[in-house]
């Protein structure tokens, strides 16, 4: 989100969907959100993206997955680790 906070409750099907994609197809669903939310292509949109983990096993992979997609997408992913959810608040 823009301001830094929460997504709004329509993403939620979004998340479902790049959440259960199988790995050789994220690429093709990052794409079909882009173009279903009017995203505008790679060459044009570079936002910066920080991302942060918490201390559940899988959390670093998660942030790795998301900054594939990051990449993906033509952001810049900056991974700043191990961090309270109000820590990555307050940062963002």
């Amino acid at each position: 989100d823009t301001d830094g906070g929460m997504l709004h409750q329509s993403w939620e099907r979004h998340a479902t969907s790049l959440a259960n994609a199988a790995e050789d197809d994220l690429s093709t669903a990052l794409v079909a959100v882009m173009r279903e939310e009017n995203i505008p292509p790679i060459s044009t949109s570079q936002g910066l993206v920080l991302l942060g983990f918490d201390t559940r096993p899988h959390s670093q992979r998660l942030v790795a997955i998301a900054i594939e997609g990051i990449v993906a997408v033509g952001g810049t992913p900056t991974n700043l680790g191990l961090l309270t959810t109000p820590q990555l608040h307050h940062l963002v």
